[in-house]
């Protein structure tokens, strides 16, 4: 039985009329005969009594008729949110955030997304940038909020924000009081750094900067956490790199000193281009639309 059937029902339950009926709904009155006649064979019931001069329904015609709006409600429902779906206003996302880099315009953008979305779920997960963009390329995730630039040519960026990369100090270190430093100053400091197998880039971007200057970066603690990672510079026996984003956790009990080789961290949105999800390339426009004074209103409340 279609749901076109049942609409054929009901308008000739309304009406009693075969002529009447089958004039609204743009039919002959010899094919919604056949309809009513089909319906009744399929059901194994009776919906009309029928003379030749009147119409009316039967007791489960008129039981069917009382309960078949409610078919039809669930119905159209169910197809208009099958479309909202198709076209991506309606669905999960599946977005992995760095858990290792804090932002507070990025808490904002989710909220007021999910605000003005409340049919999407942004289910958020956290890993690090290695992990999502291997799970972009795999289907794990649907899009990724972190710091790199992917050379994957499927991977599609927005760059949200940029950052200064910064040597941080404790307060009585010789140089906390500098404008900038320049790497090759941090010869002699002894460095900790984010465990490498949870941030591989902290680690190698100081062992990078340090064959550049011309020495061998001293790598002599590892942290499992920003947190820690502060707590263990806040000794004054350890120096780190990160980027001034993070300068809101010191609670200015440490000082973030600008790289005199501005150095920078771009924090960016990605996607694969080839993702099957409708909600993505939604919300991708959403925040290419609103990065930029969400960013604004966040560099203001600090």
């Amino acid at each position: 039985m279609r749901i076109d059937d049942i609409e054929c029902f009901r308008i000739l339950a309304e009406t009693l009329n075969y002529t009447n009926a089958a004039d609204r709904l743009y039919l002959t009155p010899s094919s919604l005969t056949r309809t009513i006649q089909q319906m009744e064979a399929e059901l194994g019931f009776q919906l009309f009594d029928r003379s030749r001069r009147s119409v009316s329904l039967t007791a489960a015609g008129q039981s069917f008729y009382l309960n078949s709006e409610g078919i039809l409600d669930s119905y159209y429902a169910a197809v208009e949110k099958a479309r909202y779906a198709q076209e991506g206003f309606s669905g999960i996302i599946r977005l992995a955030v760095n858990v290792y880099f804090v932002n507070s315009f990025v808490y904002a953008l989710l909220n007021d997304y999910q605000t003005e979305h409340p049919d999407i779920l942004v289910r958020v997960s956290g890993s690090n940038t290695e992990r999502m963009i291997y799970d972009l390329n795999t289907g794990a995730i649907d899009c990724a909020i972190c710091t790199g630039r992917p050379a994957d040519r499927d991977i599609e960026r927005i760059v949200l924000r940029k950052y200064r990369d910064c040597a941080v100090f404790s307060p009585r270190h010789p140089l906390a009081q500098r404008e900038e430093v320049a790497f090759a100053e941090l010869k002699q400091e002894r460095f900790v750094v984010i465990a490498r197998s949870l941030a591989r880039r902290g680690y190698e971007q100081i062992r990078a900067r340090a064959r550049d200057a011309g020495f061998d970066a001293s790598v002599e603690e590892n942290a499992s956490s920003v947190a820690h990672l502060l707590s263990i510079v806040a000794t004054g026996r350890y120096v780190t790199l990160l980027s001034d984003n993070y300068r809101s956790l010191a609670a200015g009990r440490l000082k973030f000193v600008p790289l005199a080789d501005k150095g920078t961290v771009e924090l960016s949105f990605l996607w694969n281009r080839n993702c099957v999800n409708p909600c993505v390339p939604i919300f991708a426009d959403y925040i290419r639309k609103n990065c930029k004074h969400k960013a604004s209103d966040s560099e203001q409340s600090n």
